[in-house]
């Protein structure tokens, strides 16, 4: 991962393929196979589930995206 700058609350990183695959891989075991209560999951992440669960959807979509095109910016 390389920080490349910050705007406001925007940051900018450059992840590998790999990288972004094992956080939507950790995304996907906290959203989906580990059992929290809705306030217990709050305070582990700090975000609402609808929120992670929106995070992992657009992970999901730019993971299947790249590894279809890997050249795809």
């Amino acid at each position: 991962m390389r920080f490349l700058g910050q705007i406001e609350d925007q940051v900018d990183v450059r992840l590998s393929l790999d990288e972004i695959v094992l956080l939507r891989n950790a995304l996907h075991e906290l959203c989906e196979e580990m059992q929290f209560s809705d306030n217990d999951f709050q305070t582990i992440l700090g975000a609402q589930r609808g929120e992670a669960d929106a995070l992992l959807r657009r992970i999901d979509a730019l993971v299947d995206r790249l590894q279809l095109n890997p050249d795809v910016d």
